[in-house]
C-alpha cells in the first residue's frame, strides 16, 4: 500500500501557496525493474525531489522549501483550506528531459538526479515496445549520456553499475564490462551479472532485471 503526505509551501518566485504530495510509504510488490535503475509498480512510488510551482512554472527543490503546514493524505480530505489551494506538479519522466535546457541544479548531485531521470525518459519507448529502433540520432540524448559518465562516481558502487549500463547502452561493451569488474554487493549483484551477459551478447537496449 502507497501512502502520502501533503504539505503546503511557498514558491519563492511568485508567493502563490501550493500544497504537494510525497511518499509516505510504499513497496515494489509486482514491480518491474530494469538495467538503467528505473522501477515501475503498481505500489511503487519513488517520490520527487523537483516541483514545478503550480503559479509561474518554476522548477523547485522540494529540499529548499519551508514546510508550512503538513498532514497524512487520510487527513488532507478533511481539511477544506489545503483542498483549496492550487497543487504542485509533480513532473514526470518526460518532463526532465525539458528540465534539462533550464539547467535548474545548483551542485552535482542536483544535476545527477535530473540526468538520470532524462535519461530514463529516453529510455521509456524501448521500455513500453514503442519502438524497437536505438536513438543513435538523439544528439542530446548521447550528450546527457555522456555528461552523466562524466560527474558519476566510479568509487560508488550505485553509480559505478549506473556507468557501466550507460556503457552498454553507447555500445561501449568493453569499458562496460571493465566498469564491472569489481566486488558488487548481493543487492546490486543481480544487476551487475544481467548487464555483463548483455554487453558480452553485445545488447545495446534497455532490459528488465528478471
Amino acid at each position: 500500500m502507497t501512502t502520502y503526505f501533503v504539505a503546503v509551501y511557498v514558491c519563492p518566485a511568485c508567493r502563490i501557496r501550493f500544497s504537494a504530495w510525497s511518499v509516505g510509504s510504499c513497496n515494489t510488490f509486482g514491480a518491474t525493474m530494469y538495467t538503467d535503475g528505473c522501477v515501475d509498480g503498481p505500489m511503487y512510488e519513488e517520490g520527487n525531489a523537483v516541483l514545478l510551482c503550480p503559479g509561474c512554472g518554476q522548477c523547485l527543490w522540494r529540499e529548499d522549501l519551508t514546510t508550512l503546514a503538513s498532514v497524512r493524505d487520510v487527513d488532507y480530505m478533511d481539511d477544506p483550506s489545503m483542498q483549496d489551494l492550487a497543487r504542485a506538479i509533480r513532473p514526470q519522466r518526460a518532463q526532465y528531459r525539458d528540465l534539462l535546457n533550464q539547467r535548474p541544479w545548483t551542485s552535482v548531485a542536483r544535476e545527477k538526479y535530473i540526468r538520470i531521470r532524462a535519461w530514463w525518459a529516453s529510455n521509456d519507448d524501448y521500455r513500453a515496445k514503442r519502438t524497437k529502433a536505438l536513438a543513435d540520432d538523439d544528439d542530446a540524448r548521447v550528450a546527457n549520456m555522456e555528461r552523466l559518465l562524466e560527474i558519476l562516481d566510479p568509487e560508488d558502487t550505485d553509480e559505478a553499475l549506473t556507468m557501466a549500463e550507460l556503457h552498454r547502452e553507447l555500445g561501449r561493451f568493453d569499458d562496460c564490462v571493465r566498469q564491472l569488474d569489481r566486488p558488487f554487493d548481493e543487492d546490486l549483484r543481480h544487476a551487475a551479472d544481467a548487464i555483463r551477459r548483455l554487453a558480452e551478447k553485445r545488447v545495446r537496449r534497455v532490459a528488465v532485471l528478471k
